[in-house]
């Protein structure tokens, strides 16, 4: 089974709150200096794509604000406002704009930079590739299983999905399960010394030059690539603590790597409360193994009705947990040789494990599976389209998992 075989496979559409788009003014005033624009893009990420819009509009990467991050390997469509500094220079905003991998269109203007508080959902279009039958028909039976009776919607539990684990792509663990422990170099190391596999160009040659070279400051700032990082190592080199050269990291990094791990916590709290609570049922769910761990989903006639509705709190210190949910917590942090308390980074102001509560479950409306047809670039091998939304912050990678990715 293969996704995103070529960036159009991945198809992911950006659908704003219609308060949003009612509050959007046709043209620019004293109170609405950030054009919005609707951007198509490929195979580009998010903060590529922007950076590259506001070098089209002469104006500061740090003008330019996105609702959501999207895909980089995907062909996407999102919302992005850019702020101008004055009515003179609202005037000079281009309507239409082209750039490599990317056209945005002007959509009006709004009083504030979008976020993801104007996302009402995504709809996603995305053909899954290199089935065998077997593989195919299995797509098949979970979509009927995970389907609402009327079949027009899937119910998936609601976990965070792999891409949220970026930090950890090298298989070595998380940075923020030593940053809780005060153990800020092996943090550190795994997030700017761990190469992995998929590392490509300047972040490629940053990793393997810091693996060679750790603890040799002087030789790893000479051989280090241009990047990001380097300003932790000039930190080392200066005689600063490990704690200090983690606080120089870019702020994204830093903020990714605590929610990295917050998310894997609850991902796996998740699964306990749902093997817990079936555990007289196990006909009633389907096991998907992955590299971060197990996930289970329920089949949707088979959820129990006190776990249909609830909003599970994510996990930090003095996190408002009780019942079930805080004995699954606390049996994944046990194994973690941690407690509740223990999720904070010691010394530091941020980053912070964020208050926040996500629905255990969620619904897919609006789901269809196409028929298989032949795979062109697989010869023998079948293709099927799925089709469905999302709500912001749920995880299509997830609804592929639960139809047996």
């Amino acid at each position: 089974m293969t996704i995103r075989r070529i960036p159009t496979d991945f198809r992911v559409d950006e659908i704003a709150t219609a308060a949003f788009r009612e509050s959007l003014r046709p043209a620019a005033d004293a109170r609405a200096l950030c054009a919005v624009y609707r951007l198509q893009k490929t195979a580009l990420s998010t903060p590529e794509a922007t950076a590259r819009l506001s070098r089209a509009l002469d104006i500061k990467p740090g003008d330019v604000s996105h609702a959501g991050l999207k895909d980089k390997h995907a062909h996407t469509t999102q919302h992005v406002s850019a702020r101008a500094r004055d009515l003179s220079a609202a005037t000079g905003f281009a309507p239409e704009i082209t750039a490599p991998g990317l056209h945005a269109t002007l959509i009006g203007w709004s009083s504030a930079p979008v976020d993801a508080s104007i996302i009402e959902s995504n709809h996603f279009e995305i053909i899954v590739r290199g089935l065998s039958r077997e593989a195919s028909d299995r797509m098949a039976r979970h979509a009927r299983a995970l389907s609402y009776p009327d079949q027009s919607a899937l119910l998936i539990t609601n976990y965070f999905g792999e891409q949220r684990f970026g930090s950890a792509r090298h298989g070595q663990g998380f940075a923020a399960a030593h940053l809780v422990r005060g153990d800020f170099e092996s943090a550190l190391k795994l997030l700017i010394a761990m190469p992995a596999r998929k590392d490509t160009g300047a972040r490629r040659a940053f990793t393997r030059a810091a693996a060679t070279h750790w603890g040799r400051w002087n030789d790893l700032l000479a051989a280090a690539p241009p990047s990001p990082h380097r300003r932790a190592v000039e930190v080392l080199v200066s005689g600063g603590s490990f704690a200090d050269a983690f606080a120089s990291l870019p702020m994204i990094d830093q903020r990714m790597c605590v929610d990295a791990y917050q998310s894997w916590l609850w991902n796996h709290a998740a699964v306990e409360l749902i093997r817990d609570s079936l555990a007289r049922s196990p006909d009633a769910t389907l096991n998907v193994v992955t590299d971060h761990g197990p996930l289970i989903f329920v089949l949707a006639d088979a959820v129990p009705r006190a776990l249909s509705q609830f909003i599970a709190p994510l996990p930090r210190k003095g996190a408002p947990l009780d019942g079930d949910w805080a004995r699954a917590v606390a049996l994944v942090l046990a194994r973690e040789s941690l407690t509740l308390d223990q999720l904070d980074i010691p010394t530091l102001r941020r980053p912070r494990f964020d208050p926040g509560e996500r629905p255990l479950f969620v619904s897919a409306p609006n789901f269809s599976l196409s028929e298989p047809a032949p795979d062109e670039f697989a010869k023998g091998r079948l293709a099927r389209t799925a089709r469905f939304e999302l709500p912001s912050g749920s995880y299509a990678t997830i609804v592929l998992r639960a139809l047996g990715q």
